[in-house]
């Protein structure tokens, strides 16, 4: 790791195993509700076009030109860090009868960033109303998927509204608020003081990478003190809220709190709870609820180690919501008294190695991972180090946590057609 300022910081992952060069540009920011729409809608228009590259046809083609060069952006909430990302996937040179391609990527990319579609001091108008319309499209998909949408409507009960309910690519209400110049005010913004991370990934030297950055010009920017994790109290009542739809397919979603934190003390025996509660085929949830009594559809667990919740959906009939729902409490306490076999028990913990053992097939596997190892400024793991702390968990240490969880809000997404 390379401080190239206060708040800016270079990371080379050198590896030969990919023919490719990966560069993430992340840009961090403490969580707010307020900035939520509108660093989505940042996200749309930095993918589509610059000043040099005014049209949709410009940028693509000066992208072909790159040798086929992925250019994409995204944004995403992991814990209570806002992330605006710029990714690009590359050649690299090595392969090819010329070099100086991964200089020209970082030049295109410091056009992209430091020259955007700008006119006085506004975004290009016609480019900020086509991404605007662009991203209500994705609201009307969202709402379309059930399951995307009862996990919403979840996360609005578990979080009692506020910048861990609201949809990490906002709101309608919210996106009927900007203008092109509001928009370009948070961009620079962003470009002045949010915290960046410079990750490059493949088989290139160090010392190229800082030189291809030199004429960057990097303002200082502090650093948030915030904690990265959301830790959620236990709640006084449990919440509950029901919503009819002319849908065939019931779904249902359950809230539970888990407080399990990544890479604190019980992160390992949490990753094994989740495995065997929903996580994998051989799960309680899947292979009672679905299998054995085929009361639904569908049905898994997921965990979330940033904000300490475990969330559980489920496809089922209408008729059939309460019998389910009764039943995943009942599959909880049978791991609190701990139910569950030794060979369970280690499938779960090999399935969970061999998930990681994948992640190193993939680059952006590989950054995410060391992306959260910035974010908590903890160590990095090696593959000796995470088989390690997967194996020492034991019996005991996973029913001592399940005893911590404790559901906190029901949705169910009544489907007024199901049989």
């Amino acid at each position: 790791m390379i401080n190239i300022q206060e708040g800016v910081k270079l990371h080379v992952i050198p590896t030969k195993t990919f023919k490719t060069l990966s560069i993430q540009l992340m840009f961090k920011t403490t969580l707010k509700k307020e900035t939520i729409t509108e660093r989505a809608l940042l996200s749309y228009l930095l993918e589509t076009n610059s000043l040099n590259y005014p049209t949709q046809t410009d940028f693509r083609k000066r992208l072909s030109e790159l040798y086929g060069a992925e250019y994409y952006t995204d944004v995403s909430r992991i814990g209570n860090a806002h992330i605006l990302s710029i990714n690009m996937d590359i050649v690299n040179d090595s392969y090819l009868d010329q070099t100086g391609l991964f200089e020209d990527v970082i030049d295109f990319l410091y056009q992209t960033l430091y020259h955007p579609h700008v006119f006085d001091h506004a975004f290009h108008g016609p480019t900020f109303d086509r991404e605007v319309t662009n991203l209500k499209d994705e609201y009307a998909s969202r709402i379309d998927d059930k399951e995307d949408y009862a996990a919403m409507k979840l996360m609005d009960l578990f979080f009692e509204s506020g910048k861990h309910s609201m949809p990490i690519l906002g709101v309608e209400e919210e996106l009927q608020k900007l203008n092109p110049k509001r928009l370009y005010d948070s961009y620079k913004d962003m470009l002045l003081h949010d915290e960046l991370d410079i990750i490059i990934l493949g088989d290139i030297e160090t010392d190229r990478v800082k030189t291809a950055f030199e004429p960057w010009t990097f303002g200082p920017r502090s650093k948030s003190n915030a904690s990265i994790f959301q830790k959620i109290k236990r709640s006084k009542v449990m919440k509950r809220f029901e919503e009819s739809q002319d849908i065939h397919q019931t779904k249902l979603a359950i809230g539970f709190r888990l407080p399990v934190y990544f890479k604190e003390e019980d992160f390992a025996a949490g990753l094994i709870f989740d495995g065997l509660i929903g996580g994998y085929t051989h799960s309680k949830l899947f292979t009672r609820v679905r299998e054995k009594e085929g009361l639904a559809y569908a049905i898994s667990s997921d965990l979330d180690s940033f904000r300490g919740l475990m969330l559980v959906t489920a496809g089922i009939d209408d008729d059939k919501s309460q019998k389910v729902e009764d039943m995943i409490v009942e599959e909880l306490k049978t791991l609190q008294e701990g139910h569950f076999s030794e060979s369970d028990l280690q499938l779960t913990k090999a399935l969970i190695k061999n998930e990681f053992m994948q992640t190193l097939d993939h680059p952006d596997s590989i950054i995410a991972s060391l992306y959260s190892d910035i974010l908590i400024n903890g160590p990095v793991w090696s593959i000796d180090d995470w088989v390690e702390t997967i194996d020492a968990v034991t019996k005991q240490d996973v029913q001592r946590l399940a005893k911590t969880c404790t559901q906190e809000a029901v949705f169910l997404l009544r489907g007024e057609k199901s049989s």
